[in-house]
């Protein structure tokens, strides 16, 4: 069976809502790149998302607040437990 990309797309969703109950939540897309996972996650579910990537420019997604850091060299910039899902692409 090949590998697509709504499968790959759907199949963490599929494991979030087997082991996520608690929604709304707060996600952390890390290198989210052009957003697709952050679509899904928002259509299947009531999430609110950032996102730390090392740039801005590849997400296609207005209203997500992107902080962009060097993460082989820096930290997440975020307290421990800001977020209830994190998701790395």
């Amino acid at each position: 069976m090949p590998l697509n990309t709504s499968r790959a797309l759907n199949a963490p969703a599929n494991m979030i809502a087997s082991l996520h109950s608690k929604f709304p939540c707060e996600h952390l897309g890390i290198g989210a790149e052009l957003g697709p996972r952050i679509t899904m996650l928002r259509t299947r579910f009531d999430t609110q998302s950032s996102v730390s990537d090392y740039t801005e420019e590849l997400m296609s997604l207005r209203d997500v607040s992107i902080n962009v850091a060097d993460l082989c060299n820096q930290r997440l910039p975020f307290e421990d437990s800001s977020f209830d899902l994190v998701t790395l692409e």
